[in-house]
């Protein structure tokens, strides 16, 4: 199956026409970790946050609702940024065995991200949530550093 969706994808015009343009992946590539640093940083600063490291004269729900829109929006551009490389080398990417298990964490850390920003909006209050929002911030932003990591050794691989 995954044969017939890489054949499907070099046959394309997109395909061909990242193929044919040097400057697209080099281009795409950088704005891909730009968003890469975006998300990682912003992560970084709610789990400090959350562990009352930085900006205690904010909530976590004020900072959250600082942060998140701009996270988001970088999460959307990894998908594109990340599907044109796709597209741009299909036979390359897709049978790359760490490009598999970089999608099954991203797959695994989008739900869990959403869940701990609906958590963010109630953290300032004590109890189970403020544990678990931190247990949560922990575990997203180890995912993330793997995801980063898988990223850079595609390459290698």
């Amino acid at each position: 199956m995954i044969d017939s969706i890489i054949h499907w994808l070099t046959a394309t015009d997109a395909s061909r026409v990242i193929k044919q343009y040097f400057w697209i992946v080099p281009t795409v590539q950088s704005i891909h970790i730009i968003s890469e640093a975006i998300v990682f940083s912003s992560s970084v600063l709610l789990l400090l946050r959350a562990w009352g490291l930085i900006a205690l004269d904010l909530s976590q729900a004020s900072l959250a609702r600082r942060l998140i829109p701009g996270l988001v929006g970088a999460a959307v551009m990894l998908v594109l940024t990340g599907s044109i490389m796709i597209v741009g080398e299909p036979s390359r990417v897709l049978t790359n065995a760490t490009f598999q298990h970089k999608m099954l964490a991203v797959v695994f850390v989008i739900p869990v991200f959403f869940y701990a920003a609906k958590l963010f909006g109630r953290a300032d209050e004590v109890g189970e949530s403020r544990l678990l929002l931190r247990a949560l911030t922990v575990v997203v932003t180890t995912i993330l550093v793997f995801i980063i990591c898988s990223g850079r050794w595609i390459a290698y691989t």
